[in-house]
């Protein structure tokens, strides 16, 4: 069974004050940072995500038609399982990079500029 009693709540309230006066009469000076990122503005903002979407998008794309070419190959080669394969990884690419191109076009010119809908 404990035998503290609420003494200690009252020193601590004055501690907390205290505290809390000492921190607002010093406040803590802001440290340099190493990184600095410059303000941007919301047409900067969306034109970099843009950049960013489609680029990614199209990368995907390449390596798409990449992977095509790859199965042309093998079908010369008269390979079909590799045929197969590389048409395969081809088409889900196709579809990862149209994706990402849709969904950032989608994002930036539909769903930003729409009015928040209320849950």
């Amino acid at each position: 069974m404990s035998r503290r009693t609420d003494e200690g709540e009252g020193t601590y309230g004055s501690v907390r004050d205290r505290f809390r006066q000492w921190r607002e009469a010093n406040p803590r000076r802001q440290s340099p940072s190493a990184l600095g990122f410059p303000e941007v503005g919301e047409g900067t903002m969306r034109l970099m995500a843009l950049a960013a979407g489609v680029g990614l998008g199209g990368l995907l794309l390449l390596l798409a038609a990449t992977a095509y070419w790859a199965a042309l190959s093998w079908a010369d080669a008269e390979r079909d399982g590799a045929v197969v394969a590389y048409a395969l990884t081809g088409f889900f690419l196709t579809v990862a990079g149209l994706g990402a191109i849709l969904a950032t076009w989608n994002h930036l010119f539909r769903v930003l500029r729409a009015a928040p809908r209320h849950h």
